[in-house]
């Protein structure tokens, strides 16, 4: 077994990401990480170290037309060649982005995990398979930052992630960096697909790995990445502890009335400040709010309510949700 095998496998044992004997379905794009997660998985369970079924899942975005098309059939390629079953769904991003009014980068984001889990599903899979490497933790810790975040935010890419659907989005190859993925399929001989518009800086994310991480990290001591995947690592430790303490006390606070919910605000009383952003981001997200568009400084303002004892102040939220204190409680709500 190759060493990049080996980080891979004691990474996936390490914090239980499959269960022996279930399968898991590999979303593959054909780039460098994909590739390299859908080669040392397949040598991994032919070799009888990783007991776990596999399938291979592709979804073309549609947006650079041919080059979109020529990943679609190296994917189907290189699953054929592994003798793994392919699953393929085509999606129009732009079409999305235009009706909900997203950017392509966020109306792709949510069509491929909404594609997957799909594909997921109805495979009979709970295990979604996704390539995300060190460097692209540490690019996202940055991207958070330079928006403002907190504890959560620093947590970075967990491992593991159950989305609504109830399927489980893993990431296996956290403990490997971008150049360990480009030396194993060198090594190996094995090509991979290149995404032209990775290079493209005036995409934020392109910016940061491009320009931002080399110009910070290029100073002497431990490399940039390693120090920011270790603040996430510790973060996520935190993040347990404040998940478990909202844990002891949500059937409590929290009283959910048809599309509203009621936070009992002499139980938010004496609890650390990060427990009740979980709560309320909780609430949220029960009845219906969407994650992706809160951040800290909506927390900030929902708890600030709590703290002034002024019925009627309201907050507005994203997508037309609010939160309104009425005597002893925030009402979380959509307008």
């Amino acid at each position: 077994m190759v060493l990049f095998e080996k980080k891979v496998l004691d990474f996936i044992g390490q914090n239980s990401l499959i269960p022996a004997g279930s399968p898991v379905l590999l979303a593959v794009s054909g780039g460098a990480d994909s590739t390299a997660m859908l080669y040392a998985a397949t040598a991994l369970a032919a070799a009888g170290s990783l007991e776990a079924g596999l399938c291979c899942a592709h979804v073309n975005h549609g947006l650079r037309g041919a080059e979109s098309d020529g990943d679609e059939a190296f994917v189907l390629r290189q699953a054929a060649n592994l003798g793994l079953r392919v699953i393929t769904r085509r999606v129009d991003v732009k079409g999305f982005a235009a009706e909900h009014k997203l950017s392509i980068e966020t109306a792709g984001r949510r069509l491929r995990i909404g594609c997957l889990a799909d594909m997921a599903g109805a495979a009979g899979i709970d295990l979604v398979a996704t390539a995300h490497q060190k460097n692209d933790n540490a690019e996202t810790l940055v991207h958070r930052l330079s928006r403002g975040t907190g504890l959560r935010g620093l947590c970075g890419i967990w491992p593991a992630k159950t989305f609504e659907s109830g399927v489980t989005f893993i990431r296996p190859l956290l403990d490997v960096t971008r150049v360990e993925v480009v030396e194993y399929l060198r090594a190996g001989n094995v090509a991979w697909r290149t995404d032209s518009t990775n290079a493209d800086t005036a995409h934020t994310r392109n910016f940061i790995r491009h320009r931002l991480m080399p110009a910070v990290g290029a100073g002497p001591g431990e490399p940039l990445v390693e120090l920011l995947c270790s603040l996430s690592n510790h973060a996520r430790h935190l993040r347990n502890l404040v998940i478990g303490a909202a844990d002891e006390v949500w059937a409590e606070a929290a009283d959910f009335r048809g599309r509203a919910v009621a936070i009992s605000l002499p139980r938010l009383s004496g609890l650390h400040p990060e427990v009740k952003v979980e709560l309320v981001r909780r609430a949220l997200l029960r009845i219906g709010c969407r994650e992706m568009g809160l951040d800290h400084r909506h927390y900030e303002r929902i708890l600030d309510l709590a703290e002034k004892n002024v019925g009627g102040r309201q907050v507005h939220l994203p997508a037309g949700f609010a939160a309104q204190r009425r005597r002893s409680k925030i009402i979380l709500y959509r307008r």
